[in-house]
């Protein structure tokens, strides 16, 4: 897709989108004012039947494995991640990589991101942005930028000029 005039254009350093969800990830590669899908998997949660790992006992006692090894999930979730970040990584040299996590994923990936890219990583966006249409992560991007530069533009007064506003 080509990136709409308004948003970063990438046109000096390449761009990594990582977008992961619970179960999936998509990845955006941005250069030179176009956008496109670079890769996408998904990790299917494990199934279970009706009642296996389910065990009763004497006197009522019951217990259950049905539940979901969310840990176990992750863990291979992670490893998948890792894989396919190493070839898109090793690919490009000189990228920004962007971050789009849900909180409860967000260390995880970001360590795992800047292990693997080390200067590259620029910044991460907080939520499950999975299957969002890569406009609005550029938008979001883009406002996040805005809000950086802005805050650099705000200069410092001096003790003396502290002073006389707080006086009045």
């Amino acid at each position: 897709m080509k990136i709409p005039s308004q948003f970063p254009q990438f046109t000096d350093v390449a761009a990594l989108l990582i977008v992961t969800g619970k179960q999936g990830a998509e990845f955006y590669l941005g250069h030179s004012g176009e956008l496109v899908e670079a890769g996408a998997f998904d990790v299917p949660a494990a199934k279970y039947s009706d009642k296996e790992g389910f065990f009763a006992g004497r006197g009522g006692a019951s217990g259950s494995v049905k539940e979901v090894d969310k840990a176990g999930h992750t863990k291979e979730f992670l490893k998948r991640l890792e894989t396919e970040l190493k070839k898109m990584i090793s690919s490009r040299r000189k990228m920004s990589v962007y971050v789009y996590a849900p909180e409860y994923l967000m260390r995880q990936v970001k360590t795992l991101v800047k292990k693997l890219a080390g200067e590259s990583y620029a910044m991460s966006f907080t939520g499950n942005y999975l299957k969002t249409h890569p406009k609005k992560l550029l938008e979001m991007l883009e406002v996040r930028v805005e809000r950086k530069a802005a805050k650099k533009k705000v200069v410092s007064t001096s003790k003396e000029a502290a002073k006389m506003l707080k006086k009045r």
